[in-house]
């Protein structure tokens, strides 16, 4: 079956690069494909690519070897140049169609092939045999090859296009970072553990704009903390005060506000009124999160000094339970970050 579709997927990029070769038989490659194939025929000659030619372009390896066994057609060699780009034009439609019906449908896929392989300028891009085009196909193979599970074949992939495009490679790096952690839940807890910190630290960052504004009184509570929010902002503010990753495991804020639920408990020590009495910003929780907001992974706490650190689960239920029983700064003699993750 795999066999067969593989079969099916050339031909429809062979009949595909057919038909657009015919549709501008009179085009010609660009200037920087030439180059290519210059140093293409220098590497067949046996001697190394002249790169310090005044004003000559970027060299793109990848091209410039698929260059070498074009030279020996001679004077065909624009043609077939223009040939390969456009069989990579046609391959870079084919992978968004399967991309888009592995992730979503095959009517979306139909949509995404119909878009790339209409726009004039991808179109320009293509006759000119421009080395964007390849790259491109060959990271959008990667993507099918990565939504199917083949992680070697996508990183392959992207280490060929990094040779057309190096941009490519970021995209290898980042993939094989995601690659990392071996399980479903590992791989939840990697994601939580970068996403979650930051977002808590923009309820920080709220507390020290009401702070600045307020001669160095403190949101008194949650509720003043949305007002303020509101006044500031407008609109919509829930979502400041959502994790993006429970929303996306349809877990629903606990806390009530004024305006809105929130996610993050907000915390202010008792007796204080005023950022200045607070002896200890490093060390004093300012805000968190629930734990199941996780599904018990850890969570992230926020310290008045505006900075956020992820926690496993057990010194997070500590450091929660200590600051529940009006211990903040929890953990006396200790500092609060010493758990982190």
């Amino acid at each position: 079956m795999l066999f067969g579709c593989t079969i099916a997927a050339a031909g429809v990029v062979l009949l595909l690069a057919a038909l657009l070769y015919a549709l501008a038989a009179d085009a010609r490659i660009g200037y920087d494909t030439a180059y290519q194939l210059v140093w293409g025929r220098e590497l067949l000659d046996g001697s190394l690519p002249g790169y310090d030619v005044r004003l000559a372009p970027t060299p793109h390896p990848l091209q410039v070897l698929a260059a070498v066994p074009l030279a020996l057609l001679g004077q065909g060699a624009d043609e077939a140049m223009r040939a390969l780009s456009l069989v990579s034009f046609a391959a870079l439609g084919v992978a968004l169609y399967r991309a888009g019906t592995l992730l979503f449908s095959a009517p979306v896929g139909w949509l995404a092939a119909a878009l790339v392989l209409t726009r004039p300028h991808l179109l320009e891009l293509a006759y000119l045999a421009d080395a964007d085009i390849p790259a491109a196909a060959l990271a959008a193979w990667a993507a099918v090859a990565a939504l199917r599970g083949r992680a070697t074949v996508a990183l392959g992939l992207l280490a060929l296009a990094g040779l057309l495009r190096p941009e490519a490679w970021v995209l290898a790096g980042v993939y094989w970072l995601w690659l990392i952690p071996a399980t479903p839940r590992k791989k939840l807890a990697w994601l939580a553990q970068r996403a979650c910190p930051s977002t808590l630290g923009k309820i920080g960052m709220l507390a020290l704009m009401y702070e600045n504004e307020h001669g160095g009184a403190v949101p008194p509570d949650l509720d003043a903390l949305q007002r303020y929010a509101q006044k500031e902002f407008g609109g919509d503010i829930s979502e400041r005060f959502t994790c993006p990753y429970a929303r996306a495991r349809g877990v629903a804020p606990k806390q009530r506000g004024a305006l809105c639920m929130s996610s993050f408990a907000y915390v202010v020590p008792a007796g204080v009124t005023h950022y200045s009495q607070i002896k200890q910003p490093g060390e004093t929780v300012c805000a968190y999160e629930p734990l199941e907001d996780h599904d018990g992974l850890g969570t992230p706490v926020l310290y008045w000094d505006g900075h956020s650190t992820w926690y496993d689960a057990a010194e997070a239920r500590r450091i929660i339970d200590e600051v529940k029983a009006g211990r903040n700064p929890p953990g006396a003699g200790q500092r609060a970050g010493g758990g982190g993750r």
